[in-house]
């Protein structure tokens, strides 16, 4: 059976999408003019030291967010980090504004970080997990027990409610990927690295070269 690519970017709800960096894009022209005509705030859950020079923000010229999360395989990502990019994202909630939330793959950062604000906005954490699951199958949200916690404790005033939601949460967590596996993710990253591999030497200045099109688009869109 042919193994499903993961888009560049999927989206979650009116005012959301995940993905992974724009060398996975199958469309890059597309998800670029996406961008830009929803002004998304782009919400880069790399790591500092990461090469972050080639994320979507330094292609167009839109709102960038920094979360700066590791994905070493350790889950160190703990609850203060989530919390800081809630600190961090607050105005443009408060402003309406639409997001783009992206990690390298869109398998485990970025998709925890949109799972805190799916639950920060009301949304039950067993739905927003599955809605996400729906929107990006080959998501793995590693992280989701830490991004639900840290946005918990600010939409549920109850310490000891808070703490049954959480546990409940992890419970559905681990019976969930006990029960699903990972194997789906797995050959989806394996595929999305496969094709990413084979147009990497050349990405940088096709990129640059769509997103220069992209800007001179939209710029004679705001003069006319």
């Amino acid at each position: 059976m042919e193994t499903k690519m993961m888009n560049a970017i999927d989206q979650v709800n009116e005012w959301m999408w995940v993905g992974g960096d724009p060398l996975y894009a199958s469309d890059l022209q597309a998800d670029l003019e996406l961008i830009v005509r929803e002004k998304l705030v782009v919400i880069d859950c790399r790591s500092a030291d990461e090469d972050n020079n080639d994320g979507w923000a330094s292609l167009v010229n839109v709102d960038r967010v920094s979360g700066n999360l590791h994905d070493d395989g350790d889950n160190d990502n703990d609850i203060e980090d989530f919390q800081r990019i809630a600190d961090e994202i607050a105005d443009y909630v408060a402003d309406g504004r639409k997001f783009l939330v992206h990690c390298h793959m869109g398998v485990n950062r970025g998709p925890s970080v949109a799972l805190m604000m799916l639950v920060a906005s009301g949304m039950d954490p067993e739905k927003a997990f599955m809605a996400l699951r729906h929107a990006r199958p080959a998501c793995g949200v590693a992280y989701g027990i830490p991004a639900v916690s840290a946005a918990i404790m600010d939409v549920i005033s109850d310490e000891d409610d808070a703490m049954n939601v959480i546990a409940d949460f992890t419970a559905f967590f681990h019976t969930y990927w006990d029960e699903v596996g990972h194997k789906d993710v797995m050959a989806a990253v394996v595929a999305c690295r496969k094709n990413a591999g084979l147009k990497y030497d050349n990405f940088d200045t096709n990129a640059q070269g769509i997103a220069m099109i992209v800007a001179n688009k939209y710029n004679e869109k705001d003069e006319s």
